[in-house]
């Protein structure tokens, strides 16, 4: 029973090793934890895959792995520990999501579900059935920075977690909120009670304890802003993205708003790398740049050009998505042609952009990049 599991270990010790990581007892003990999990899930999925024998799974089957809830402070290492789980876990029937994400699917399945044939109508609430049809195709779910923030929102997290543990999905989740303070003095939260119980009784519940934040401490070592453009500025936001990542494999991603998809061309760890091009030379918009906000708590931004007059559209995209950056706190790692103040031309709108300027200032300091990632 050794076949995937000494890895996630023996990858944590190795980074640390490197120099990658460094070691913190708090971590260790996690990724310990995690291990059992990998293990566990490593044979369920096999024994999943016999069509007949899930029908007879049950949550009390001991079977059936428990699950895991890592919360902790912002910046303890919480969604590298999780990817490092996730890339341990060998089996297809598996999802990573960050859970506002997820959150945005189940309403698009539910809106898509109210809008199908009106029989559906007759057979009541359609969170059941969506959950059941995720159920068959997911194994092992992983839900990063888990927050529920509207009544919506608890009420189909509640019903929609009770079919998936059911239907023996095993769920893993990290925020930075213990289960009883979720939902913490929201509307009609009695009838969110519920939920937590089931959390606490499905999940193992850890508490990723300490005082550092690695995040930041990170951030803090190297520059975030790197200007003009050229090798040396491609090279520190190359060192920046591996430093923050931690070693973790690099992943695309697609983010798909009304309809437009927005490519990633490298994430992990809650870490997005994007060009200007992408961000500000298509026509996006404040819903797109909310998302990418919400998705990840640093991006990493490169060649970002001085604006000129026949760029004013580009300097106005720009200026809304550093606003909404700045808004949820994300920390932004970038590489510019000029420095903040010079980056515009005295032709456009001159005024907007000194905010903008203002902000990419403030994002550099030690003050900004210790504040918490606003989802």
């Amino acid at each position: 029973m050794t076949d995937t599991v000494p890895e996630l270990l023996s990858s944590y010790h190795e980074r640390v090793t490197k120099g990658i990581w460094s070691h913190d007892a708090a971590q260790e003990y996690t990724v310990r934890r995690l291990q059992r999990l990998s293990q566990e899930l490593h044979h369920y999925s096999s024994r999943r895959n016999i069509g007949w024998w899930s029908r007879f799974l049950t949550r009390s089957n001991t079977s059936i792995p428990t699950g895991i809830y890592i919360y902790g402070g912002v910046g303890r290492g919480k969604t590298a520990l999780m990817d490092l789980l996730y890339e341990n876990v060998n089996s297809q029937e598996k999802c990573r999501i960050h859970f506002h994400t997820f959150m945005l699917d189940m309403h698009a399945r539910i809106h898509s579900w109210r809008q199908g044939p009106k029989k559906h109508w007759s057979r009541g609430d359609p969170i059941k059935p969506i959950a059941e049809a995720y159920s068959k195709r997911m194994t092992f779910l992983c839900l990063d920075e888990f927050q529920v923030n509207d009544i919506t929102d608890a009420m189909i997290v509640k019903r929609l977690f009770s079919v998936l543990l059911q239907n023996g999905v095993v769920i893993a989740i990290t925020s930075n909120t213990a289960p009883n303070d979720l939902y913490a003095n929201g509307l009609n939260r009695d009838q969110f009670v519920p939920f937590i119980d089931l959390i606490e009784s499905n999940l193992e519940i850890t508490h990723l304890s300490g005082l550092t934040d690695f995040r930041l401490l990170q951030l803090q070592r190297a520059p975030v802003y790197f200007s003009p453009l050229g090798h040396c500025t491609d090279a520190g936001l190359d060192a920046a993205f591996d430093s923050l990542t931690q070693g973790l494999a690099a992943e695309q991603d697609l983010i798909k708003v009304n309809g437009r998809r927005l490519k990633v061309s490298a994430s992990a760890c809650g870490v997005a790398r994007f060009n200007f091009k992408q961000l500000c030379g298509e026509p996006l918009g404040t819903s797109d740049y909310v998302e990418v906000a919400r998705r990840y708590h640093t991006v990493i931004l490169a060649d970002i050009p001085y604006f000129c007059a026949a760029q004013r559209d580009q300097a106005s995209r720009f200026i809304s998505l550093i606003d909404i950056l700045y808004e949820h706190r994300v920390n932004l790692i970038c590489g510019a042609a000029r420095e903040p103040r010079e980056l515009c031309a005295s032709d456009i709108n001159l005024l907007a952009f000194r905010r903008t300027a203002s902000r990419l200032s403030e994002m550099r300091s030690k003050r900004y990049l210790a504040t918490s990632h606003i989802a």
